[in-house]
């Protein structure tokens, strides 16, 4: 039965633990070779014919806090560790509210579609906000989202950070370690600005804009720190 907050991967079958000996751990050392992070619940427990004191305590299974896990990256994340497991079920909610990412999604209220003219070429530029600071994201209905204003700073000075068409990584609009990428928070929030590369995609892009096709964008991230409040 899947949880509803949770991504599961069952790493044994729980009807050969003895129940009164479960506990659960955030994050810890897995097969004595595997560091799980915090962010990552590990189910422990005694078999039922091993349940003295001193008999060896087993992982019975993995859960992935939608907060922090898209049922991909669990996946991903059990895949690059070469952990085997017997069963996995997404989370009730995760299979279909995928905007449980980390990912929000605002109004591209300030789209700017222009040629500039310059001795050397012509560049295509996008400009917007890729996020507004302190005004209310609906994530899926189940919460509330605000980001303040000092959330980028750190990150838009250290970071590698990629600007994507619809967050795949094989349209690359943008790039700030290669300067084709501008980021700057103002009073208003994240702005960007991308020099556009000249590609067939990217042009077809830019009309689909400027015809007002496409009008919105979103912010990929995940929090470092985070409240949460009850209204």
């Amino acid at each position: 039965m899947p949880y509803k907050n949770e991504h599961s991967a069952r790493l044994i079958d729980p009807d050969k633990f003895d129940p009164e000996t479960f506990f659960s751990s955030e994050g810890g050392k897995l097969f004595n070779r595997i560091d799980v992070p915090a962010t990552i619940r590990i189910i422990w427990g005694k078999l039922k014919e091993k349940n003295k004191e001193n008999d060896p305590i087993l992982a019975q299974a993995l859960r992935f806090p939608i907060k922090f896990w898209t049922e991909k990256e669990a996946r991903k994340w059990l895949e690059d560790n070469q952990i085997k497991y017997i069963l996995f079920e997404p989370a009730e909610m995760g299979k279909e509210n995928k905007s449980l990412n980390k990912e929000e999604r605002h109004f591209l209220t300030n789209a700017e579609y222009r040629i500039t003219d310059n001795s050397i070429e012509k560049e295509k530029i996008l400009e917007g906000y890729a996020a507004v600071f302190d005004v209310a994201a609906n994530i899926g209905g189940l919460y509330r989202e605000y980001v303040r204003s000092t959330a980028f700073n750190k990150t838009i000075k250290e970071a590698d950070i990629r600007a994507l068409f619809n967050h795949d990584s094989n349209y690359v609009l943008g790039r700030n370690k290669a300067g084709t990428l501008e980021l700057i928070t103002d009073n208003k929030g994240l702005f960007f600005r991308i020099y556009l590369p000249k590609t067939e995609w990217a042009n077809g892009l830019m009309e689909q804009i400027r015809r007002g096709d496409i009008t919105q964008c979103s912010c990929g991230f995940r929090a470092i720190n985070e409240r949460w409040y009850k209204e």
